[in-house]
């Protein structure tokens, strides 16, 4: 799952990768996969997982099931787990 997670986040998230330094600043060399292929969900045919058995590359579709859908944004938690309120009238 870690490796699945870390694959995800170097191709869409912003990973910082190195620091370069001069004599009177620093600046980040950033990671990220080019934006015009962050919003196209066949990017993830490209994207491959190191087995941690043999050290192969996997396909990740190989992995994973995509299934395109409307989801929310968020989810409601209660300490640790998923949470939802529930509101109904008993007055007929």
């Amino acid at each position: 799952m870690q490796a699945i997670d870390d694959i995800l986040y170097d191709a869409f998230g912003q990973r910082q990768v190195a620091t370069l330094l001069t004599q009177v600043s620093q600046s980040h060399v950033v990671q990220e996969l080019d934006p015009r292929f962050q919003l196209d969900a066949g990017a993830l045919d490209h994207l491959y997982v190191r087995s941690t058995t043999t050290q192969k590359l996997i396909p990740l579709a190989m992995l994973v099931t995509l299934r395109p859908g409307v989801l929310p944004v968020t989810v409601n938690h209660q300490g640790s787990l998923p949470a939802t309120t529930l509101s109904f009238n008993l007055l007929v």
